[in-house]
């Protein structure tokens, strides 16, 4: 162990940290690129769609083709039914003899 090795591996840590970091930064540029292209992206394809929608009609084949969804002829039909709900009315909390409590329906 001498003080000659100790400052090597030093300056051998510190060449290491100082590459990593110019890898950082270097992905974080790229990074940033390719959000910028994704964005593009997005908007190409947005405006692509609405060209072919266009064209074609929405509720065309190549509407779908392009990655569109046909829109529902009958919106205010649907195959599910109504929900129902039920109400309790006049629930009282009933007591027996300090054991339990239950529920009553009045």
């Amino acid at each position: 162990m001498n003080l000659t090795e100790y400052q090597r591996r030093i300056q051998t840590l510190q060449t290491k940290l100082s590459s990593y970091n110019t890898m950082l930064s270097t992905l974080d540029e790229a990074m940033g690129q390719i959000q910028l292209l994704e964005e593009d992206l997005s908007s190409y394809s947005e405006k692509m769609l609405m060209s072919v929608g266009t064209r074609y009609g929405k509720n065309s084949l190549q509407y779908v083709q392009a990655g569109g969804k046909r829109r529902q002829r009958n919106k205010g039909a649907s195959n599910t039914e109504p929900a129902t709900t039920a109400i309790a009315l006049n629930v009282e909390k009933a007591t027996t003899n300090g054991k339990s409590t239950e529920t009553a329906v009045n």
